[in-house]
Formats: structure tokens, C-alpha cells, sequence
């Protein structure tokens, strides 16, 4: 019984003096901090000058530059917005365009039987005959559109070679350009019948200022495509496209210059030294007075 009792006092001082004997022994589940106490206080110390940061702040840091490279910021707007010249091609060729359809709904039979009639000779003979019954008018509306295509390709040609002209504004440069144009054939159509009436030709003068007007309708419908792909054709094909419009231009006139031979040709035989004449003063000098000019501007 002795035995009993003193091992159920033995366990029972071991349970009580368990904890006393665990608090100075070595916990391996305790947080030893390896910092000094010092240290601790320094680290907090700074820490609490510094500026808190949050790490889900999103930083945007603007490109650093250097000798060797370059930040370049892409201004490009539409040029038709910004420049003048872009305007004016906007505007102009709206303008062209509207021109082109009134005329055509109001005269486009006119526009065919002009191109006929330029192409086929017979045909040429019975629009004329036409006209004299009829009236003119429609033929000279279609007329005025040829000069303002022409003025308006003029300004784009002399606005690629920059070409400075006395007039800034380029509608002004184009109502003088169109006005210029129809001035001279004005004048060479008055000398025409001028010659007409001097000497007994009067019929084949007028049927050769018929010609004229003809093929001026033609060549202003095809100046309209030629325009437009001047002014809004691919980069780089502007000079290509003059000269094509140049070309097509020449052709234009050596023909027209063949199917008034076919006009004249009874007056070739008897008064050679007259037309020669006429063919120098009017038809020639001043096609070369004017490529000079141009010439010398470019």
C-alpha cells in the first residue's frame, strides 16, 4: 500500500513541475528573431521615414533617350485637312465631277455625237449639218467644260514642277489659267472667220472651227480621267501621268491637224503658198511660243 501511494505522489509532482522544467528548455517551434534588439529599432526607425508603396500601383515610365536613338511621335493627317493645295484638289475635283454629270444628263447626247463625229468623217458631216439646224449651244456648253479641265490640269502640272505663279490663291490661278485658254481659242476662231471672210473659204472655216469644238469635247472627257489620277493617283506616278496627258494631248491635235487636211485638201493643189502660210502663223507659231514659255518656267 506504502508502495502505491508513493508512486501516485511521484507522478503527481511530476505532472506539476513539467511546465516549470519546459519554459527554460529549447523550443523548436519558437520565432527567434535574428536581429539585435538595436537593430530592430534602427530598421523600424527608417522604415517608418520612407514613403509606403503599394505593390499593385502601376508605374507607366516614359522612354529614356539617348545619342543613338530617337522617340519620333507619328503627326501624319490627312493632307486633304491640313494643306490648301490638298483642299483645293478636293474641292476642284468635286466640282469637275458635278460639272461632268450635269452635262451629261443635260447634253449627253451631244458628248456621244462629238466623239463620233471626231473618229468617223461621215459623221462629222452630219452633226454638222445638224448643228446648223439646231443651234450650237449645246456643243459650246461642253466647250466651256473642256477649258475648265484643261486650266485645272494645268494647275496641278505647274504645282508638281513648282512653278511660281503672280496669283497665290489657287482657285484664282485656276479661273485665270481656264480664262487664258479660252481666250486664245476665242481669238483664233475670230481670225479663222475673219480669214474666212476675206477670202471665199467661209464654209470649210466654219466646218474647221467645228472641228475644234469637237475635238476639245472629246479631249475634255478624257482630261477628266487624266485629272483625276493626277490628283489622287499612287505616290510617284504624277510625273508619269503628265506626260501620258502631254502625249495624249499631241495625238489629239496631230489628228485633228490630219482631219482638217481632209477639209483643205482642195486648196493644197492651186494656193499651196497661202496655207502654208496659215498653217505657220496660226496653227504652228503659237503652239511654240507656248511650250517655249512653259519650257523655260519649268
Amino acid at each position: 500500500m506504502r508502495k502505491i501511494t508513493f508512486s501516485i505522489g511521484l507522478f503527481l509532482g511530476l505532472l506539476l513541475t513539467a511546465p516549470l522544467l519546459a519554459q527554460n528548455a529549447n523550443n523548436p517551434f519558437e520565432l527567434v528573431p535574428r536581429l539585435s534588439t538595436e537593430q530592430l529599432k534602427s530598421n523600424t526607425s527608417e522604415d517608418l521615414d520612407t514613403t509606403q508603396v503599394n505593390p499593385f500601383d502601376i508605374i507607366y515610365e516614359s522612354p529614356r533617350l539617348d545619342e543613338s536613338s530617337s522617340y519620333v511621335v507619328d503627326t501624319k493627317v490627312d493632307p486633304i485637312i491640313t494643306s490648301d493645295y490638298g483642299r483645293f484638289k478636293f474641292f476642284s475635283v468635286g466640282i469637275l465631277l458635278l460639272l461632268l454629270v450635269v452635262g451629261v444628263s443635260l447634253v449627253g447626247n451631244t458628248y456621244r455625237k462629238s466623239v463620233l463625229s471626231f473618229l468617223n468623217d461621215n459623221m462629222f458631216n452630219q452633226f454638222y449639218r445638224e448643228r446648223e439646224g439646231r443651234g450650237a449651244l449645246p456643243y459650246y456648253i461642253l466647250y466651256m467644260i473642256f477649258f475648265i479641265n484643261l486650266g485645272f490640269f494645268l494647275v496641278l502640272m505647274l504645282q508638281h514642277y513648282q512653278v511660281t505663279l503672280p496669283i497665290s490663291n489657287f482657285y484664282l490661278q485656276w479661273s485665270a489659267l481656264s480664262g487664258a485658254l479660252f481666250l486664245l481659242f476665242m481669238f483664233k476662231q475670230l481670225l479663222l472667220l475673219y480669214i474666212g471672210s476675206i477670202f471665199p473659204i467661209r464654209k470649210d472655216m466654219s466646218k474647221y472651227i467645228f472641228l475644234i469644238v469637237v475635238m476639245a469635247i472629246t479631249l475634255g472627257a478624257a482630261l477628266i480621267v487624266l485629272n483625276l489620277l493626277l490628283a489622287y493617283g499612287p505616290e510617284g506616278s504624277a510625273q508619269t501621268v503628265i506626260y501620258v496627258s502631254l502625249g495624249i494631248i499631241a495625238l489629239f491635235y496631230v489628228f485633228r491637224s490630219i482631219r482638217a487636211l481632209f477639209i483643205a485638201n482642195k486648196y493644197l493643189v492651186f494656193h499651196r503658198f497661202h496655207f502654208l502660210l496659215y498653217i505657220c502663223t496660226v496653227e504652228i507659231a503659237p503652239v511654240v511660243i507656248i511650250l517655249r514659255y512653259l519650257f523655260n518656267q519649268v
